[in-house]
């Protein structure tokens, strides 16, 4: 796929906003699906945007909050960034139309760029019982943003009742494109260690080093 969706949420909410406007506007000339637009993609947009409003807000902005805004963001773009590679390679719409929704080279070219030499810092949030939550950020750069020109986190992680001596040993893997990891458990394994490692995984297919394993008890 073309496209680079950009990687702050501001960024992305801005875009998303001018994209799901020009679409809505020019259905019929852009032989788009009004039925599509209306009945799939807008109930994704709409949670999107409340909970994008609710994390903006101070007095809203919860742990939980931003976890259920990840999600959101998720299940949206699942549907979203195919609306706007659509868009990129379609013959009927502008150069012009394109660039004034900030489809351009500039958002492409974030994937061009070298994967970090350092793995992601990180923050284990516990304050949810049975669940932890991973946020990542760019070395030294706690915004809870990925690093520019990554395609996102790969994980590895286990539950043991042993500290591990090598990244094998945890058989669990996940990827994420956007912080956080949300991981929940049972009652059953509450007060166990939970441990992980994780790296970037870069536009390039390159990846970026492991980072040391690291662990946390389940509350």
């Amino acid at each position: 796929m073309l496209s680079a969706i950009p990687i702050k949420d501001s960024d992305f909410d801005a875009m998303q906003e001018l994209v799901f406007s020009f679409a809505m506007e020019n259905v019929v000339k852009w032989e788009l699906d009004p039925e599509w637009l209306i009945h799939v993609l807008l109930p994704k947009k709409e949670a999107w945007t409340k909970a994008w409003a609710d994390y903006v807000d101070p007095n809203t902005r919860t742990p939980l909050i931003t976890l259920t805004k990840s999600i959101a963001r998720k299940e949206y773009e699942l549907l979203f960034v195919p609306l706007v590679y659509s868009i990129e390679t379609s013959k009927v719409i502008s150069g012009s139309e394109k660039i004034s929704m900030r489809i351009t080279d500039a958002y492409r070219q974030s994937h061009l760029l070298p994967t970090p030499v350092f793995p992601p810092d990180y923050i284990i949030g516990n304050s949810i019982a049975r669940c932890l939550v991973l946020y990542f950020f760019k070395h030294n750069e706690p915004t809870f943003y990925k690093a520019r020109g990554v395609r996102g986190v790969e994980l590895l992680w286990a539950v043991l009742d042993y500290p591990p001596t090598a990244k094998e040993e945890l058989i669990h893997s996940q990827f994420n494109e956007y912080s956080p990891f949300f991981f929940q458990f049972d009652e059953s394994e509450r007060g166990k260690t939970f441990y992980t490692c994780f790296r970037w995984k870069g536009g390039l297919e390159e990846n970026g080093p492991w980072s040391e394993i690291i662990s946390a008890i389940i509350p």
